[in-house]
């Protein structure tokens, strides 16, 4: 069963947002296959004399799953070089975001001049960038938007973001797709520093077969899988948009014209109310025996607890095991007339 881990509230001049940790965690830049490009889990340091290498541009994913309590400023990704960097409208309060840094950093005291351009593919919608010159926006929203653990240069300072004939855009190969962004990085000192912002799934906790464990059931394509989606201080279940839910490969059960096979109530016990659906099982989703896997649920509500009228999506994951199907038995008919058992078209003699 997953647990709430914490909630924190993180204000910073620009930024306040709410990071919500229920131990739901995705990979976010998806694209590995470029030599000049290098995604790297978050590292400990992000300064130039921690992370340097002119020979990549390097990527890592940041907090993911923030809703963001102001609204969050943030720069045009398309950039044409020697442009500077323009404001867009800002992304809304009540929006859920992920966050991402790609970052270019020369090591200290080389001092000669190294350029790089490539292609980022992320696997959710890019909605914004930071990367006005002097490092302003990225480096007043690390706090709410950086990776935990790792430390990044403290102070704003010139040329911290892209400049000259530095320039972001649409990919050349895939001008139309919204999650991919070319970004163009020339550096002689320090280093060039740009967060990505991408839309985000708000995390929330949910329970498969609620008050069992381990969250156990057969493959068979037979009944039902129950799961509770519990509701929160930010997170209330009476907005979620039953029909869209998935979990796994399965869809939520339907009641003919009264909708989804859904019931509200409190499951935990903490006042709260909670959503618990039931989901038609399907064999061909899951694999038999493969007792330590997740299983996730996805969907969309309408709003949140102080965002009503913000739509979001959520997702939220629990351990499954899975068993394999069970031979069934055979079931044998006692003859009324002759107190014999009847199988198959075969008679077998009483003993």
């Amino acid at each position: 069963m997953s647990r709430l881990k914490f909630v924190t509230t993180a204000a910073v001049f620009l930024v306040s947002a709410l990071v919500i940790d229920v131990g739901v965690s995705e990979a976010r830049i998806t694209s590995t296959n470029n030599e000049i490009r290098l995604v790297i889990p978050a590292p400990a340091s992000a300064k130039s004399d921690g992370i340097c290498d002119d020979t990549h541009q390097i990527g890592f994913d940041e907090q993911q799953g923030v809703l963001m309590l102001e609204d969050l400023r943030v720069n045009d990704p398309n950039r044409p070089d020697n442009t500077p960097a323009s404001e867009i409208d800002p992304i809304p309060a009540g929006t859920v975001v992920d966050s991402h840094m790609l970052l270019f950093t020369r090591c200290p005291n080389d001092e000669s001049f190294a350029e790089k351009r490539t292609t980022w593919t992320f696997n959710r919608p890019i909605l914004g960038t930071m990367t006005d010159e002097d490092g302003n926006l990225e480096a007043l929203s690390t706090p709410v938007l950086g990776a935990p653990g790792t430390t990044y240069p403290s102070a704003i300072s010139t040329f911290r973001g892209l400049e000259g004939n530095d320039f972001t855009g649409p990919a050349p190969s895939d001008p139309g797709n919204p999650n991919k962004i070319q970004v163009r990085m020339g550096i002689r000192q320090v280093g060039d520093y740009m967060r990505v912002v991408t839309s985000g799934r708000l995390g929330v906790r949910i329970d498969i077969k609620p008050g069992s464990d381990p969250n156990c059931f057969n493959v068979n394509s037979q009944g039902v899988i129950p799961v509770a989606i519990f509701g929160s201080n930010h997170f209330d279940v009476k907005k979620i948009d039953q029909r869209t839910l998935k979990f796994g490969g399965l869809e939520v059960r339907m009641r003919g014209k009264r909708g989804p096979q859904c019931s509200i109530k409190d499951v935990d016990g903490d006042g709260k109310y909670d959503l618990v659906c039931e989901f038609e099982d399907d064999a061909t989703v899951w694999e038999p025996n493969d007792t330590d896997t997740t299983a996730s649920v996805t969907g969309f509500a309408n709003g949140t607890v102080s965002y009503p009228n913000v739509p979001v999506e959520f997702r939220g994951s629990d351990a499954i095991c899975v068993k394999p199907t069970q031979p069934q038995r055979r079931r044998y008919k006692r003859s009324k007339r002759s107190k014999r058992y009847r199988h198959d078209g075969y008679r077998h003699q009483l003993r």
